[in-house]
């Protein structure tokens, strides 16, 4: 009895030590998960337009016209504020939740243009302030987004974009860009003829900072002359690592304790802490269209 009891509370607090925090994690992911259920079922629609006027403001006909970079800075500015307050959780709310998505989509419906944010009902206010913040004349009305598709029209084609290159690199932004990039894509949509429709989803999540480490880290690689380290997942990049720590060093680099950078190393360095600075999101990105060729097509096959 006496070498009984030692091993029973033994594989007790085993038992607690394993289970328990196991339990915790099934619990608050439970909840988690039913409140971002609760968001999909209160989402709501927020069409939003801007009169071309208010680009200009007549009353100041001696100022530059601003350009489409001039145009798109606010929009940064409303990314970044946005996610500050919506980040704004305390404790209890960190458990049980999660932050929101928020989708903004471009609809082309019978060649006119829609624009529109999706979000849950709970943040709505948030979103519609911020938005009258940084775009005073934009007007907002509450609706359902443009039918889209129809039964009449069961063949889709859609795609979701992925990055071909690990997260860490940058991407191109506006800055770099020589022509407005949303230009491009409104003019493609609104030559689709017929009953041609399309739509764009740009779906955001705010994420917490932790992702700045990895551009911290690649920035050190790229400072120490090891670019085929940038482009490597996490493990990939440790075990790369290992391997150049283990690696005996060839006798140039080892008279040599500093390497000049190349301008393109300098550029990917520069581009890599631009990209730290900024705002972090899980995005995705997804493009549905149907166009007349498709259906025609799909008749065409069904023919054969």
């Amino acid at each position: 009895m006496s070498d009984f009891l030692p091993t029973y509370l033994l594989y007790s607090i085993l038992a607690i030590i394993i289970i328990l925090p196991l339990a915790l994690m099934w619990f608050f992911r439970y909840w988690q998960r039913k409140d971002a259920l609760g968001d999909v079922n209160s989402l709501v629609c927020m069409l939003v337009s801007v009169p071309k006027e208010a680009t200009a403001d007549p009353h100041a006909a001696s100022e530059p016209v601003k350009d489409f970079k001039g145009m798109i800075a606010p929009m940064e500015q409303f990314y970044s504020a946005l996610t500050t307050i919506i980040h704004q959780r305390n404790f209890i709310d960190w458990l049980f939740s999660t932050p929101a998505h928020i989708s903004f989509e471009i609809y082309s419906v019978g060649g006119v243009i829609t624009f529109g944010i999706i979000c849950p009902k709970r943040i709505r206010s948030i979103v519609e302030r911020q938005t009258h913040s940084f775009f005073p004349n934009a007007q907002i009305s509450a609706g359902a987004p443009p039918k889209v598709f129809s039964k009449e029209q069961p063949n889709i084609s859609g795609v979701v974009f992925e990055q071909g290159k690990n997260f860490v690199l940058p991407l191109k932004t506006y800055q770099y860009l020589e022509a407005d990039p949303l230009s491009t894509i409104t003019t493609a949509l609104t030559k689709l003829q017929g009953s041609g429709a399309a739509a764009v989803q740009l779906l955001i999540r705010p994420i917490s900072d932790n992702w700045r480490m990895h551009t911290g880290i690649a920035s050190g690689h790229v400072i120490a002359n090891k670019m085929h380290l940038v482009n490597r997942s996490g493990t990939s990049r440790v075990i790369g690592t290992i391997g150049e720590a283990l690696k005996a060093p060839k006798p140039e680099e080892a008279s040599s304790s500093y390497k000049q950078r190349s301008p393109a190393q300098e550029e990917v360095l520069k581009a890599l802490q631009e990209k730290g600075n900024k705002t972090g999101f899980e995005t995705i990105i997804r493009v549905v269209l149907l166009v007349e060729t498709v259906l025609r097509r799909a008749k065409d096959d069904s023919k054969c």
